[in-house]
C-alpha cells in the first residue's frame, strides 16, 4: 500500500515556499500515543497513517513512548554540549520526510506499509545512541556489541553518573553514536533489557537486521553501503529508507535545532559554539513540489566578512554531504533537489555574532584559504579519503555497491544449516560479498551464530601435499580463527582415515558449544581444484551437509557452508555425488548495470557528468567491478573526463596497465588458451570446452556457451587485438 501525502497545514506558506519554522513539528492538538503525555505532531500523525499492519503500529506506539522517557525534561543528558537530539528533534525529522515523500513522484515509489514502519522506526531511534550510559552494566554491554559492530572509542570512560561525562567522553559517544543505537536496538530485543526492552516483544524480528543498518547508516558511514534490500528476504527498498532518513535529519539544521542560551550564557565547547551560531543563522525551506532551500543568514555588519565562509565552506559542505543520499531519492523515484535560491543573504534583522564566535570564524577562514579546511577536504569529493582499489572492497567502504543478488544471498544466511554457493569470475566481488555475510551472521544474530571465513589462499604449497597436511594446516586456520584449545593432532588417529580424523575435529572440537550454530565459509575454492585429491576433499564437504540435513538435531544440523569459486567445478569433480556444488543454492554474481555504476559514480563526486558517460564507461569495462573504480578512481586522481581516460585505457602504462598484464601474462602460459583466445577475437567459437571455461572464469571472455562466446568488454577486445598483431 501506498500513502499520498500533503504537506502539513501547520508549515507557513510565503508565496510558493513552505518555511519550516521553529517548534513547526512539534507537539499539537491531536491523538495522544498510548502512554505519551504529549501528543504526535501533526507530520507524524501523516507518516503513521501509512502503516497499516496491527502489529507494526504497536511497535511503534511502544518505540514512541519509550523515547519520550529517554529524552523527556529532568532526564540526565549525556551528549551535553551538541546540538538537540531529543523528541521534536524527531518530531522535525518526519516534518522534512514528509516535505520529501510529498515531492513529485509516480504511484510505485510510495513506500508500503512495512518500509514506512522502518523510516519512522528509523526516525524514532536512530540517535537513542547519544542516550545510551556506559556507566551501567546495560550500557557497557551495549558498548562492547557497538565495538563488533565497528565502533571505535578512543577514550577510556571514567564517568560515575550519567551526567558527568569529560568533553572527550562525549564526543567519543557522539562519533559512535550510530553504531550503538544499532547495538541497543540489538540488545534491547535479545534481552528485553533498558528503556527500549518493552518495544521488543513487538519488534517483528525479521526487521531487526533491517532497523539497525538503518540507524547505521543515518551519519558518517555512506548510505550508499546500506543493502537495497531487506535482509529477511521481504519486500522494501531499505537503502531508500535509509537515504530518506539521512536527509531529513540533516535537514534539520536551522535555528530551532540549537538553544542559543547555552552558547551565550555557559561555557561551551568553542568548535561546537562556532557550529551552533551558524545553525542559529540557518533557514530551511522547501519550495514545492520538491525543492529545498538552505539560507544563512548575516548581519550587514558581519555579511562582507563572512559571506564567502557561508557560501564555500558551511553551504557547500551540507549540499556536498547530501548529494548521495538525494541521488538515492531521486534513483527511487522522489524528485527532490537543492534549490539554487539558497545562499548567504544579508539580514538587517539577524543577530550579530558574538565577538568569541567571530574569532573562531576568521581562524576557520583562515583554514580554509590555507587549503587545510576546503571545499576539497568535503568527505564525497576528496580524492585523498578514497580508499585504495583492491580486490576486496572493504567492510565499512562508501564504495561497496549492493547490487540486487546480494540482498538474495543475505536473506539465504538465515537458514540455520545447508550450502550456498557463490560463483563468479576473478574480482566479480566474491571475497566482498562472504565478508559482508561473516559482518551479517555475527551482527544480526548478536554473538548466538558464529562466522568462520577461510581463505583457501592461505594455505602454502605443502599444504596441498597429501591430504593429511591439508587437514592439518587447515584446522589450525579454523582453530585460530575460533581461539579453539583443541588441536587436530589432540584427536587424530592413525587407525582411521584422514576424513574420519577432520570429521571428528569438526564435530568435537568446532559445533560444540553453546551457540545456535556456525556458518563456515570458504573463500577460493578453486584453489584446491587442481589437486590430486581434491574430489575427497570436496566430496567430505558434501557428506556435511548430507549430515546437516538428515539429521538436524546432530551437530551438523548447527553448520551451514558457503563456498566461493571461480572454475567450473564439474571439470574437476568427476562424480557428481562427492560434489557439494550440485547441491547447494548458487547465486552467481553479474557484472555491474548501468544504474550500478551511476550509483557508485555518485559516491566518488561524479566523474561521469551525464548518463551518457556513465554508459560509455558500461560500455568500455562492461561493468566489472573492479575496473569500474579503477576508473573512477583515475579520472579522480588525474581530474580527467570519460574520453581523456578511454584514449589511454589500453596502454600498457595506462590506468589498467598492470591488470591487463597480468591477464596477458595468465593467457601466454597456455598455447592452448592463447589460440582459444585468437579464435574468439576472430568471432569464432571457443574452439574446446576446457579453455573456454577456463577463460571464461578468469574474467577474459563472457557468454554461456562455446558458440555465444565473446571478449568480455571492449576494452579486453581492444588490448587483446592490439597484441596480437
Amino acid at each position: 500500500m501506498g500513502i499520498s501525502l500533503a504537506p502539513p497545514d501547520s508549515l507557513y506558506n510565503v508565496g510558493n515556499r513552505v518555511v519550516i519554522p521553529a517548534k513547526s513539528w512539534g507537539t499539537s492538538a491531536g491523538n495522544a500515543v498510548g502512554g505519551c503525555k504529549n501528543v504526535l505532531s501533526h507530520a507524524e500523525k501523516v507518516l503513521l497513517a501509512a502503516v497499516t499492519e496491527r502489529q507494526q503500529k504497536l511497535c511503534l506506539d511502544l518505540m514512541r513512548i519509550a523515547i519520550e522517557g529517554l529524552w523527556r525534561s529532568g532526564t540526565p543528558r549525556i551528549v551535553q554540549d551538541f546540538t538537540d537530539h531529543g523528541i521534536e528533534h524527531y518530531e522535525r525529522i518526519a516534518g522534512y520526510a514528509v516535505n520529501i515523500l510529498s515531492a513529485k513522484a509516480a504511484e510505485t515509489t510510495k513506500l508500503s506499509s512495512t518500509e514506512m514502519f522502518l523510516l519512522v522506526g528509523g526516525i524514532y531511534l536512530h540517535d537513542v545512541g547519544m542516550q545510551c550510559d556506559l556507566t551501567t552494566s546495560d550500557g557497557k554491554e551495549i558498548k562492547s556489541r557497538a565495538e563488533a559492530l565497528g565502533a571505535e572509542f578512543d577514550v577510556g570512560f571514567n564517568a560515575t553518573r550519567a551526567n558527568a561525562y569529560s568533553q572527550s567522553e562525549q564526543k567519543a559517544i557522539r562519533k559512535n553514536h550510530h553504531y550503538l543505537s544499532a547495538a541497543w536496538i540489538q540488545y534491547a530485543h535479545q534481552t528485553g533489557r533498558t528503556t527500549l526492552g518493552t518495544v521488543a516483544p513487538h519488534l517483528p524480528y525479521a526487521l531487526v537486521p533491517d532497523l539497525m543498518d538503518i540507524c547505521l547508516h543515518h551519519t558518517t558511514l555512506p548510505v550508499g553501503g546500506c543493502p537495497r534490500k531487506l535482509a529477511g528476504g521481504g519486500i522494501g527498498r531499505k537503502r531508500l529508507i535509509a537515504a530518506l532518513l539521512r536527509f531529513a535529519d540533516e535537514m534539520d539544521i536551522a535555528a530551532n535545532r540549537v538553544d542559543m542560551t547555552a552558547v551565550t550564557d555557559f561555557a561551551v565547547n568553542p568548535e561546537n559554539a562556532v557550529f551552533w551560531w551558524l545553525h542559529n543563522l540557518t533557514e530551511v525551506s522547501f519550495i514545492p513540489p520538491g525543492a529545498f532551500s538552505i539560507t544563512l543568514h548575516l548581519n550587514e555588519s558581519d555579511f562582507d566578512e563572512f559571506k564567502s565562509l557561508g557560501e564555500s565552506f558551511y553551504l557547500d559542505k551540507v549540499r556536498m554531504k547530501n548529494k548521495e543520499a538525494i541521488g538515492i531519492i531521486r534513483d527511487s523515484g522522489f524528485q527532490i533537489f537543492f534549490d539554487a535560491d539558497g545562499a548567504v543573504a544579508k539580514l538587517a534583522s539577524a543577530p550579530s555574532v558574538p565577538v568569541p564566535i567571530k574569532e573562531a570564524l576568521k581562524q576557520l577562514a583562515g583554514a580554509v584559504d590555507n587549503g587545510q579546511y576546503s571545499r576539497s577536504a568535503i568527505p564525497t569529493m576528496t580524492p585523498t579519503t578514497y580508499e585504495p582499489v583492491t580486490e576486496a572492497v572493504p567492510l565499512n567502504s562508501r564504495f561497496y555497491v549492493a547490487r540486487d543478488i546480494d540482498n538474495l544471498f543475505m536473506a539465504e544466511l538465515s537458514a540455520k544449516s545447508g550450502c550456498l554457493l557463490v560463483k563468479g569470475p576473478r574480482q566479480i566481488g566474491k571475497t566482498s560479498l562472504l565478508i559482508r555475510g561473516v559482518d551479517m551472521v555475527r551482527r544480526s544474530s548478536g554473538g548466538r551464530r558464529q562466522a568462520l571465513l577461510t581463505d583457501f589462499q592461505r594455505l602454502d604449497e605443502a599444504s596441498f601435499g597429501s591430504p593429511r597436511s591439508f587437514f592439518t594446516n587447515l584446522s589450525s586456520l579454523i582453530r585460530d580463527e575460533l581461539a579453539l584449545d583443541t588441536r587436530i593432532d589432540d584427536i587424530w588417529s592413525v587407525l582411521d582415515t584422514d576424513n574420519i580424523n577432520f570429521a571428528r575435529y569438526m564435530e568435537k572440537a568446532v559445533l560444540t558449544g553453546e551457540s545456535e550454530g556456525i556458518v563456515w565459509f570458504i573463500d577460493e575454492a578453486h584453489s584446491l581444484f587442481r589437486s590430486p585429491f581434491s574430489q575427497q576433499i570436496f566430496g567430505l564437504l558434501r557428506a556435511f551437509i548430507n549430515k546437516g540435513r538428515s539429521l538436524p538435531e546432530s551437530p551438523w544440523g548447527r553448520l551451514a557452508i558457503v563456498i566461493s569459486y571461480s572454475t567450473e567445478a564439474h571439470l574437476f569433480i568427476k562424480d557428481p555425488n562427492q560434489s557439494p556444488f550440485n547441491v547447494g543454492t548458487l547465486f552467481a554474481l553479474p557484472d555491474f548495470t548501468a544504474s550500478e555504476i551511476s550509483d557508485i559514480n555518485l559516491r566518488y563526486g561524479e566523474p561521469l557528468r551525464t548518463p551518457d558517460e556513465v554508459n560509455q564507461l558500461h560500455d568500455l569495462v562492461g561493468g566489472h567491478p573492479y575496473l569500474v573504480r579503477r576508473s573512477l578512481q583515475y579520472m579522480t586522481d588525474e581530474k580527467i573526463g570519460i574520453g581523456a581516460m578511454t584514449h589511454v585505457a589500453g596502454n600498457d602504462d595506462g590506468p589498467f596497465g598492470d591488470h591487463l598484464r597480468r591477464a596477458s601474462s595468465w593467457v601466454a602460459r597456455s598455447p592452448a588458451l592463447n589460440d582459444a583466445l585468437a579464435a574468439v577475437l576472430n568471432g569464432n567459437p571457443c574452439p574446446t570446452a576446457d579453455a573456454f571455461y577456463q577463460l571464461r572464469s578468469a574474467g577474459v571472455i563472457a557468454g554461456a556457451t562455446q558458440k555465444t562466446a565473446k571478449l568480455r568488454n571492449r576494452l579486453y577486445a581492444s588490448y587483446f587485438s592490439m597484441r596480437s598483431r
